[in-house]
């Protein structure tokens, strides 16, 4: 007959401290990079056409997991995927778009699967920041904390939308897509709306 030896509580208490110490190495692990950009284009649900063009520029340095860095006043080029104005959503509008490249002056474009975790008006006169957001779930890949935004209030925009009526889904696609609704109203982002982008 076999009898199991007790393990030490020692030892126990050695693994569990172990476990803790590892924590926030795996989570560091998982963080992945995002930028602040500012639109350059104009959206609009009502006259926005799948296959239209999106560009935004960098408002902040970042680097991106191989360690290219990318500078203030880079430009992130992307894509309208899907499209539903109001009119022909019973009342709700639709977008999908994805960011693919971001072009460093005098270097080749750099490919990208790039989508929007949050996403807010121009800022104001007195360069006032929004306090709330509205998100909503849809299929693909969760980006809660995953993607360098903050809830730090001195640096970036909240998570999800503070456009007025337009919430942002909680996922993104594994290409970059992510989709915006419109509540009984036009999605609607003009120049300057200050966008927070995954870098995946």
């Amino acid at each position: 007959m076999s009898h199991t030896r007790p393990v030490a509580p020692a030892l126990l208490l050695a693994v569990a401290i172990a476990s803790l110490l590892a924590l926030p190495t795996a989570r560091a692990q998982g963080k992945r990079p995002g930028v602040s950009a500012e639109l350059t284009s104009k959206i609009d649900t009502k006259t926005a056409k799948v296959g239209d063009t999106v560009t935004a520029e960098t408002t902040e340095k970042t680097k991106l997991q191989d360690g290219t860095q990318i500078p203030r006043g880079a430009k992130l080029m992307g894509v309208i995927t899907d499209v539903t104005p109001m009119d022909s959503g019973n009342g709700m509008s639709m977008l999908g778009l994805k960011f693919q490249q971001i072009v460093v002056k005098h270097d080749p474009p750099i490919a990208i699967h790039g989508g929007l975790v949050a996403v807010a008006p121009p800022a104001d006169a007195t360069g006032e920041l929004p306090t709330s957001s509205t998100t909503v779930r849809a299929q693909g890949l969760q980006t809660q904390g995953n993607y360098g935004h903050t809830d730090d209030p001195d640096r970036g925009i909240p998570a999800g939308s503070t456009v007025n009526g337009v919430a942002i889904s909680t996922t993104i696609g594994t290409d970059g897509t992510t989709e915006l609704q419109g509540n009984h109203t036009e999605i609607k982002l003009g120049r300057g709306s200050r966008l927070r982008v995954a870098l995946l």
